[in-house]
């Protein structure tokens, strides 16, 4: 699977190469706005990314202060009721 990726995309004459290059050559105007879809696409994944991590870390934090708390909340109702097991 990995060797028919890098064939389609980094051989010399890949489809996507010819596909690239036919799309150019006679026609300057399309270069310019597929360059600009490609770009587009590349920041969007990153931003994506980026959000994607946010959440990750935001949802940890969150995770690790609840814990936090709810040890603490148990603490403090073994030290009131030492009789009761909690």
């Amino acid at each position: 699977m990995g060797s028919q990726v890098t064939i389609l995309l980094f051989s010399e004459q890949s489809p996507l190469t010819r596909l690239f290059t036919f799309a150019t050559s006679d026609y300057q105007q399309v270069g310019i706005p597929i360059l600009f879809l490609v770009i587009c696409s590349i920041v969007q994944w990153i931003v994506s990314a980026v959000l994607k991590l946010k959440s990750f870390i935001w949802n940890l934090y969150q995770t690790v202060l609840v814990t936090i708390a709810t040890e603490s909340e148990l603490q403090d109702q073994k030290k009131n009721n030492p009789k009761s097991s909690v």
